[in-house]
């Protein structure tokens, strides 16, 4: 039962994080969006999310490369990474 109420929990703060970054992203139309509170919303949503997870919520491991060449190779493993779990902050992606 305590398991599913985290499951439960996790989704709702990753909706809510993405609801968050829908209205920062809707700043650029209406300057009157309080962006700096919708982005920390969406951060500490995602900070949340991850802990209902028990997913990492920091940086624990020393990343720096250790020549150009690596440090490419680990960009390129980045970009590919933001590209498989990119989120959709389309409006519709918001409604649910």
């Amino acid at each position: 039962m305590a398991v599913d109420k985290t499951i439960e929990l996790g989704d709702w703060f990753e909706n809510h994080a993405r609801k968050c970054l829908h209205l920062a992203d809707a700043r650029v139309e209406d300057p009157e969006v309080p962006y700096t509170a919708t982005i920390t919303g969406a951060a500490i949503a995602v900070d949340k999310m991850r802990l209902l997870r028990e997913q990492s919520t920091s940086i624990t491991e020393d990343r720096k490369p250790k020549s150009i060449e690596e440090r490419d190779r680990l960009l390129m493993a980045l970009l590919d990474e933001i590209d498989r779990n990119a989120i959709d902050i389309e409006p519709d992606a918001c409604d649910s």
